[in-house]
C-alpha cells in the first residue's frame, strides 16, 4: 500500500540502515569528489579560513562544529580557499559513508550472504572535460566530480551527435574493465565470475574488512578501511541537518 505522502513512506537511508529493503546482490559506490559539484554551485566565490568555520558551525551548531574542525581543519582540503575543504567534508558526508553506513545496517539485519555488496570508489581524473563551460571547477588533475563514472560505466564517449570525447587508452581500457566487471555481475551476481576477465578481484564488502574496489587506470586495487575515523566520527553525529 502506498502511504500518503508520495511512493517513498521514508528517508531511504533510514530504511537500507535498518533493513527495510529487499534482499539482493548489489553494486554500489561513489567517486573521489562527490562534494565538488555542489559546493562549487553554492559557493561561486573562494572561501577564507574565517568564513569556511564559521559556516561549519553554523550547520553543525557550536557543539558539533569544534568536532567536525578537528576533522576537517581548512587545511585538509589542500588549498586556501575553504570550498576544496568543504568538497572532502561533502564527500564524506552526503556520499561515503552514508553508504557504508547503510551497507552495514542492512547487511547486519538481513545477513551478508543474502545482501552480497561490492562496494566501488571511482577515483579517475578524466583526460576529457566532459563538463563544458561554467563548470570548470570538475575539470582538472585529480578532480573528480559526481558522475565522473558514467562515461566509463556506460561507455560512452560519443552520443554520434553533440559529444565527442577522445579517451587515452588506459581510460578505454578502464571502460573495458569496469564493463567486465558490471557484465559478469548481471550474469552471475558476482563481478569476479563470469566470462570476462577483471581487473582486480572484487572482494564482497563485509563490515569488518571494509573492503572496496579503486576504479582507476592504471592502477585497479582494492583498499582497505578508507575514511574510517572520519565515517565513524558521522555515524556517531548522525547525517540529517
Amino acid at each position: 500500500m502506498i502511504e500518503k505522502g508520495g511512493l517513498i513512506p521514508e528517508q531511504p537511508l533510514v530504511a537500507m540502515t535498518e533493513g527495510r529493503m529487499a534482499a539482493k546482490p548489489m553494486i554500489s559506490g561513489t567517486v573521489q569528489d562527490e562534494g565538488q559539484l555542489f559546493v562549487y554551485e553554492l559557493f561561486p566565490n573562494p572561501l577564507s579560513e574565517t568564513v569556511y568555520k564559521l559556516l561549519i558551525m553554523g550547520i553543525f551548531g557550536k557543539d558539533a562544529a569544534k568536532q567536525i574542525l578537528l576533522l576537517y581543519p581548512m587545511s585538509i582540503g589542500g588549498t586556501e580557499d575553504g570550498r576544496d575543504a568543504f568538497n572532502v567534508l561533502a564527500t564524506d558526508l552526503l556520499f561515503y559513508c552514508p553508504l557504508r553506513m547503510a551497507t552495514r545496517g542492512y547487511q547486519s539485519v538481513l545477513g551478508e550472504e543474502s545482501t552480497t555488496t561490492f562496494v566501488y570508489r571511482f577515483d579517475h581524473a578524466t583526460s576529457f572535460d566532459c563538463w563544458g563551460p561554467g563548470y570548470e571547477f570538475c575539470f582538472g588533475e585529480n578532480i573528480v566530480c559526481h558522475g565522473s563514472e558514467l562515461p566509463f560505466e556506460f561507455n560512452v564517449f560519443t552520443d554520434g551527435v553533440d559529444v565527442a570525447y577522445t579517451p587515452t587508452a588506459e581510460e578505454e581500457q578502464l571502460s573495458k574493465d569496469v564493463a567486465n566487471l558490471w557484465a559478469n555481475f548481471i550474469h552471475s551476481s558476482n563481478p569476479n565470475s563470469g566470462d570476462y576477465a577483471v581487473p582486480a578481484h572484487w572482494p564482497q564488502y563485509k563490515a569488518k574488512a571494509d573492503e572496496l574496489l579503486v576504479l582507476d587506470e592504471p592502477g585497479v586495487e582494492v583498499a582497505y578501511h578508507q575514511r574510517e575515523k572520519y565515517c565513524d566520527t558521522w555515524d556517531r553525529l548522525g547525517y540529517f541537518y
